[in-house]
This record gives structure tokens, C-alpha cells and sequence, in this order.
């Protein structure tokens, strides 16, 4: 699940490919959750509006 994957700590540059997402998701975001919904992946993000 997405919002329990462990932290990548590497420097953008020090990254193969990808990693970046989740970090930045977890930073910018004030909550997040998943679930499964009739098969498919779901994400909800919150973001504050400013």
C-alpha cells in the first residue's frame, strides 16, 4: 500500500528510476489513503489550498 511504503532515503540523484512519487506525495500531502474499489487501485490524496 502505498501510504506505508517505507521512505527512500536517496537524493534524486542517487535514484535508478523513479522513487521520487511517493516522496513527494508524502511530503505535499496532508493525508493520504488507499482501498481497492471494484478491482481497481485508489488513491485519495488531500491537499491544503492555499
Amino acid at each position: 500500500m502505498p501510504e506505508e511504503a517505507r521512505p527512500v532515503e536517496k537524493t534524486f540523484e542517487e535514484l535508478a528510476f523513479g522513487g521520487m512519487g511517493i516522496r513527494i506525495a508524502r511530503t505535499d500531502s496532508r493525508d493520504m489513503t488507499y482501498s481497492r474499489i471494484d478491482g481497481k487501485n485508489v488513491l485519495l490524496m488531500e491537499f491544503d489550498v492555499v
